[in-house]
């Protein structure tokens, strides 16, 4: 039987001019979900949030210290799906590296910065992170 509860979740793609993405190394504890990974910076929508932007700039805010205004944050991908828990909702945003705020690791092992040639020999929690950062390195080199 299926519940009625909805989860949401957000991350947030960092692309700098020389198209090289943010991507941020898990903790290595086997009590988090798929410890010792590479992933996209993000985590759940809380009740507070009053978006799913606001979510996104919060959480990247949480995990790096870098603060992005919901306005540039432009919409990557978007998921649903039904689990034994409730629907999951999934939104990915990316936005550009401002080149001046100081990119800090608050969560995880390290967070830098990859060249898009270098991220497939990562460990990734999830195949689609890879897809989603490498449309986000496209969109952003195709908007300059």
């Amino acid at each position: 039987m299926k519940s009625n509860n909805k989860q949401e979740y957000v991350a947030v793609v960092i692309v700098r001019k020389d198209g090289s993405v943010l991507i941020q190394h898990r903790d290595n504890l086997p009590a988090i979900a798929s410890p010792d990974t590479y992933a996209i910076c993000g985590g759940k929508k809380e009740a507070s949030d009053k978006s799913l932007k606001a979510a996104a700039s919060r959480e990247l805010f949480e995990e790096t210290g870098y603060a992005v205004k919901t306005q540039e944050l432009h919409l990557l991908q978007k998921d649903e799906f039904d689990t034994p828990t409730g629907r999951v909702v999934r939104n990915f945003y990316w936005t550009y590296y401002d080149e001046s705020q100081p990119i800090k690791c608050l969560e995880g092992q390290s967070i830098e910065f990859y060249e898009i040639d270098k991220i497939s020999a990562l460990n990734f929690c999830d195949p689609y992170h890879k897809e989603y950062l490498e449309e986000a390195h496209t969109r952003a080199c195709q908007r300059r």
